[in-house]
């Protein structure tokens, strides 16, 4: 893992394991139950076209997995 993310997951399954993490379900659960606008939101927020959130970690460029490695952060308080 990079930047306590998943490689093989996409950036969509990483927000939504961070977003379950604090809480007691299935980590499979967590990232069938993320909704996709939810993530959309986080990504356009962050400037990043949603597009990326089909990606697989590994495949994307340092400053994208480091955006979403902060967005991953910030979910987690």
């Amino acid at each position: 893992t990079q930047l306590n993310s998943v490689g093989s997951f996409t950036a969509q399954q990483n927000l939504a394991m961070a977003l379950y993490s604090r809480r007691n379900a299935r980590l499979i659960d967590g990232m069938q139950e993320m909704p996709r606008t939810q993530a959309e939101k986080i990504v356009t927020e962050l400037g990043m076209d949603t597009a990326i959130l089909n990606k697989q970690m590994n495949s994307l460029s340092g400053g994208q997995r480091q955006l979403i490695a902060f967005a991953m952060a910030t979910l987690l308080i």
